[in-house]
């Protein structure tokens, strides 16, 4: 019994060392602050998507320690402009899968840094239009001399399945409120409608100008020389270069050479700090601690019933009771002065949209709540964003669609084909109206349409109300139809142009806040399990925007995946959801 008291008494004590030794590895590697040395050159590098909310999970931060979200960008370039440590920044930037919000939000962030005394260098392999507006806010911009300038414009292109859909013996029933409505046009047309075509086209152009605009001011041009770029085809580094777009033709080595010569470094590769290294840092004169909190509650993905979850091949889903749940959370807290609610999401559910509504509205009864919207807010994202006391968004956030819709998809004629039969018993009017085996009779189709008319009506008081408009003004604006931010703004439906930064502004002005007082940003998140968490982290609405309906392009094959069992618990219930297979690239 001693002997065995004894081993046991030495492993308890060699597992207790191996313990300290993992953790003074795992602090030094991970938790210990670094140090940021005189004369750094912050190393921001960019690539793929900028997910929305930081990273939540310990052990996914472990995992991931070079992950950046979009939060944790735009407050180390914040926090960069009064760091004298910081003597310029290494802009990489590489194939960006982000939509245009978000750039336009870190590219002002690099204004905001430049403006501040810090110089900036900018290297692109290649880029197309969101790289390069993301690399034009540098003081120098280098292009690789295998690299192309692919400014050709943007584009918005929808994918139609009306006539598929008729070989396979579906036929799809719509009952859509709002001329704008057109999120299943592509199972019913094969062509764009004029409404369609027009919000489209008004989007597109919106984006297009702001993109010349921004691009000729920072770098001394017009809008018509950079126009006259895009439109004469030539992508090569040359032409490049002789049209000013960019200051030299050189590599990555090159670039950084370059920035050394400038600093006065023999070795500017040993005074880069990297973007994830250095928001770990201590600010470099730590002022006073903040007094104050302004909670920041994330709203991604499609809006449906339930808790926050994840679908494969979709994405980020925003459930709506994990997202009262920390809602209410953040509203209870004695320490949070104001909410901010980070909207990144096409809609949904029109129900779950609705209650989470009536949640914003009870949380405001605490404190004052303001909507920051990111990529996209719009039809059931825009049904909470009105719910909050001021709207902020970018100018090329996508919102609005203030409309309604549901769908019955009829497979009468492909289980004939199939050679399947299909009886069903009912007790009740309208107990088999969602039988998929055959067609709506003429009164399920008016009490169908009735229902939809109704979840618009409510819909359309609510945001008239809201946006303290009469109902005749809201409707004018509303009929389902997609705004960018700034035309949003021009009719009234967002308050504010700008990211967060312009958002806690909002919330202190609410809050009775000084404008000079520093706050305390804290975000608030449901509790999840640690598998799920770090597939959610990994899943950003960008990405599920291109996947909810099996109808572009590039994403046909989800078909036989999830996407289907998604659209098909979704389509159970009336939608507020925005044609989220479009997109401006």
């Amino acid at each position: 019994m001693k002997r065995f008291l004894r081993r046991l008494a030495i492993a308890a004590v060699s597992w207790l060392v191996v313990l300290a030794i993992g953790y003074l590895v795992l602090y030094v590697l991970f938790l210990a602050p670094p140090r940021i040395a005189d004369h750094s050159i912050l190393h921001v590098a960019l690539a793929g998507d900028l997910p929305e909310e930081p990273t939540s999970s310990m052990v996914a931060r472990l995992l991931r320690p070079e992950e950046l979200s979009l939060a944790d960008v735009l407050d180390s370039l914040r926090l960069a402009q009064r760091d004298p440590r910081i003597e310029a920044v290494f802009l990489e930037i590489g194939d960006l899968q982000t939509g245009w919000a978000k750039v336009e939000e870190v590219s002002e962030a690099l204004d905001s840094l430049r403006r501040a005394g810090k110089f900036i260098a900018a290297f692109l392999p290649t880029a197309e239009e969101k790289e390069y507006l993301l690399a034009s806010a540098a003081d120098h911009v280098s292009l690789a001399p295998a690299g192309h300038l692919l400014l050709n414009g943007l584009t918005a292109s929808v994918t139609f399945l009306r006539d598929l859909l008729a070989k396979v013996g579906i036929q799809p029933t719509i009952v859509r409120i709002g001329q704008y409505k057109t999120a299943a046009d592509p199972l019913v047309r094969s062509s764009m409608s004029p409404a369609e075509r027009e919000q489209l086209g008004a989007n597109l152009d919106d984006v297009f100008e702001r993109f010349l605009e921004r691009v000729a001011e920072r770098r001394g041009l017009s809008s018509r020389d950079v126009l006259q770029f895009v439109n004469a085809g030539s992508y090569r580094p040359e032409p490049a270069l002789g049209a000013r777009l960019i200051d030299a033709v050189e590599y990555h080595d090159q670039v950084l050479a370059r920035l050394g010569q400038r600093l006065g470094r023999a070795d500017p590769r040993a005074a880069l700090v990297p973007l994830a290294v250095y928001r770990r840092a201590p600010p470099a004169v730590p002022g006073p601690a903040p007094r104050r909190t302004v909670a920041i509650v994330y709203g991604s993905g499609i809006i449906v019933s339930g808790k926050r979850s994840f679908a494969p091949g979709v994405g980020k889903l925003l459930g709506a009771d994990s997202f009262a749940e920390t809602l209410q959370r953040a509203a209870r807290d004695e320490t949070v002065a104001a909410i901010i609610v980070r909207l990144d999401s096409p809609g949904g559910s029109a129900l779950a949209s609705d209650l989470l509504w009536r949640d914003i509205h009870r949380a405001r009864q605490r404190k004052p709540v303001v909507a920051s919207m990111s990529d996209v807010a719009a039809s059931g994202g825009y049904y909470l964003a009105m719910a909050a006391e001021r709207i902020v968004a970018q100018p090329s956030t996508l919102t609005g669609s203030i409309g309604i819709l549901a769908a019955k998809l009829n497979n009468q004629d492909l289980y004939q084909r199939l050679g399947i039969s299909r009886e069903v018993l009912a007790r009740g009017t309208y107990a088999a109206a969602e039988d998929e085996s055959r067609p709506f009779t003429k009164e399920e189709l008016e009490q169908f349409r009735r229902d939809i008319e109704r979840g618009y009506a409510i819909f359309a008081q609510k945001a008239a109300q809201d946006r303290g408009m009469s109902l005749e003004a809201l409707d004018a604006v509303a009929q389902g139809r997609v705004w960018t931010g700034k035309l949003a703004y021009a009719v009234g439906l967002v308050d504010v142009l700008g990211g967060l930064q312009e958002a806690v502004a909002e919330a202190k002005r609410l809050a009775k806040i000084p404008p000079d007082e520093t706050v305390r940003l804290v975000t608030f998140a449901p509790p999840e399990p640690l598998l799920q968490s770090l597939l959610l982290e990994n899943l950003t609405v960008s990405r599920l925007a291109g996947a909810l309906l099996p109808i572009v392009s590039e994403g046909a094959w989800r078909a036989l995946g999830s996407v289907p069992r998604l659209l098909a618990n979704l389509l159970r219930e009336p939608l507020a959801l925005m044609p989220v297979w479009v997109e401006i690239d």
